[in-house]
């Protein structure tokens, strides 16, 4: 995805094994009073989907608990990326069969402002690795919120 400004580009990705990588800089993806399928910017279906180098932010919904990234698929990496000024920046369902992986990634000033949504919300996978990241000034809610069977945080 070549770096430039996306206004309103929301979407379900429905593939697997699927890399979505900014290149020549960091694209920045503003939801802009958009949303795929009522849940947010990018909806994240497919299985095995590593997303790298984005900027996300603006997503916002009916309920309030518009995600940048609504993880739905089985296992998801997310690395090199800022999501700030969403409702959520990362919130993912129940799947004890996936693994989340975050890696080098600022999350800032996410949050409804009702402590119902946060920064992320991690649903309860089978693991978390949550490493090297930046998490900060969540609106009323969690910086990370984690129901995953296991959590490694570094």
């Amino acid at each position: 995805m070549q770096a430039a400004t996306y206004s309103g580009d929301v979407c379900a990705v429905k593939a697997s094994n699927l890399t979505i990588r900014g290149v020549n800089g960091r694209p920045k993806i503003n939801a802009n009073g958009k949303a795929a399928l009522s849940k947010g910017t990018w909806v994240i279906q497919g299985n095995n989907v590593t997303v790298d180098n984005v900027e996300m932010y603006g997503a916002k919904v009916a309920d309030k608990n518009g995600a940048a990234l609504r993880l739905e698929g089985t296992n998801f990496t997310l690395r090199n990326s800022f999501l700030h000024d969403n409702e959520n920046g990362i919130l993912s369902g129940a799947n004890t069969a996936s693994t989340v992986t975050i890696e080098y990634t600022e999350f800032g000033r996410n949050g409804y402002g009702d402590g119902y949504s946060h920064n992320l919300y991690i649903g309860k996978v089978a693991k978390l690795y949550f490493r090297y990241n930046f998490s900060h000034d969540a609106n009323v809610g969690h910086n990370l919120k984690s129901r995953a069977l296991y959590n490694m945080i570094a």
